[in-house]
């Protein structure tokens, strides 16, 4: 099946109008209320700076993106149609649901789907990769069941200095050198690194950053979001709920090692695009 990939669907963001969109979109804003996200029915994870294997049930919002030349990306689900994912992975061939195990994408509790628009975000830019987003659209509903949730997106701008607990997960192995087959998926804790440090620091490494990215860090120097982790979440618990802050981009060195900290685009820059879309595609459904 040939995705439709969608270059007339445009919105530039302009905060100006940010009042404005909010009340443009309720029917996007009660569609995404009603799919109660951020919840899932694994226990909270405990806080060690050591990555592990994801428990049961865990991180049911992550998604396992097959890419039509054979890789694999990551994706966040948002709604019981809708999946983010970078718009460099959006020529898909499938979307794997309640994925534990890469190699094990038959498993019970798997659902796969296809992809029927991949809407990518109108600034995207290679090889810079500037707003490296797409908004897609399912051809058909998943069911959500403890192994498939969706997770929140902040309608707007987060005080970062509010968020205590994150975790960075994925299915890529965590030290670089190694193959790079994904495996079983991880998770990691992280923490928010100052916005001047991080785009200082990826200046140093030729790597332009802005409002539209954020940077994490680990304590104990482990390394982060490598291989099949590009287009994965950066999971926050904001007030008892999880909420998608970031999305892991394929910047040029994504493993954080020294002055190469682990770079996600900021994801509340762009909510009022990803409101605009749904509301859209809602007008023209009914």
């Amino acid at each position: 099946m040939n995705v439709l990939i969608s270059k007339y669907r445009r919105f530039r963001q302009d905060p100006n109008r940010f009042p404005t969109i909010l009340y443009e979109t309720p029917n996007a804003r009660e569609y995404l209320i009603r799919m109660k996200c951020g919840k899932m029915m694994a226990e909270k994870p405990q806080y060690k700076e050591t990555i592990e294997m994801a428990p049961e049930k865990a991180w049911p919002w992550q998604v396992l993106v097959e890419v039509k030349n054979g890789s694999y990306c990551g994706g966040i689900l948002i709604g019981d149609i809708w999946v983010l994912t970078p718009a460099t992975c959006s020529d898909i061939k499938t979307l794997y649901f309640g994925v534990r195990n890469v190699q094990d994408k038959q498993a019970e509790n798997v659902q796969t789907k296809a992809a029927a628009e991949a809407i990518i975000h109108d600034d995207f830019s290679q090889p810079e990769l500037e707003s490296d987003i797409a908004l897609v659209r399912l051809d058909s509903a998943v069911s959500f069941t403890d192994h498939v949730k969706p997770i929140c997106i902040p309608a707007h701008r987060v005080d970062m200095k509010t968020i205590a607990r994150c975790h960075s997960t994925g299915w890529g192995l965590p030290r670089p050198g190694a193959a790079n087959t994904p495996g079983s998926l991880k998770q990691l804790m992280v923490f928010l690194m100052r916005q001047s440090v991080c785009v200082y620091m990826k200046k140093m490494a030729n790597w332009y950053t802005d409002k539209r990215n954020l940077c994490t860090e680990t304590k104990a120097g482990l390394q982060g979001d490598c291989g099949a982790d590009v287009g994965t979440p950066l999971s926050c618990i904001v007030d008892d709920a999880y909420f998608a802050i970031g999305m892991a981009l394929a910047v040029p060195v994504q493993c954080e090692t020294g002055w190469h900290p682990n770079v996600y685009l900021r994801i509340s820059e762009f909510s009022q695009w990803i409101l605009y879309n749904i509301e859209q595609h809602l007008k023209t459904t009914g």
